[in-house]
């Protein structure tokens, strides 16, 4: 005795399934399904952390600077009082370059920086310290 398929419920289930492995895919590979916030993006790739990172003390100001992340559109600069942090982002130049005039003189400073674009944030670039003088 043969079976009988009712084709309309085996395209309907097809079309089902296609669509539960769209999702899975989508978000087991990274992709956005419309859910929350996150840090976006479109299944791309998050910048690499700098490199180079060089802090320059100065008359109540340090200066940083250090190498461009290939794919990166802006960076997060954070600073800290304690070596390891917590570090506390102080400011989100486009530039590879930043001027902290926000700090003390006699205290020591530790900074990092990261890289940033629509896929997401790199990790942190290595620490580097400064101890900013009092006057010019």
């Amino acid at each position: 005795m043969a079976h009988r398929w009712n084709t309309g419920f085996v395209r309907s289930l097809c079309s089902s399934l296609t669509v539960i492995l769209a999702v899975f895919c989508l978000q087991s590979c990274g992709g956005s399904s419309g859910g929350s916030g996150g840090s976006g993006g479109g299944g791309g790739t998050p910048p690499s952390a700098p490199t180079g990172l060089m802090a320059t003390a100065g008359a109540q100001q340090v200066s940083l600077s250090w190498t461009a992340s290939a794919g990166a559109t802006g960076y997060n600069v954070e600073r800290s009082t304690t070596t390891g942090g917590p570090y506390t982002k102080v400011a989100s130049p486009t530039a590879t370059s930043y001027v902290d005039t926000g700090v003390t003189a006699g205290t020591t400073y530790y900074y990092v920086v990261a890289a940033v674009n629509a896929s997401g944030t790199s990790g942190l670039s290595a620490q580097v310290s400064a101890t900013p003088s009092g006057s010019a």
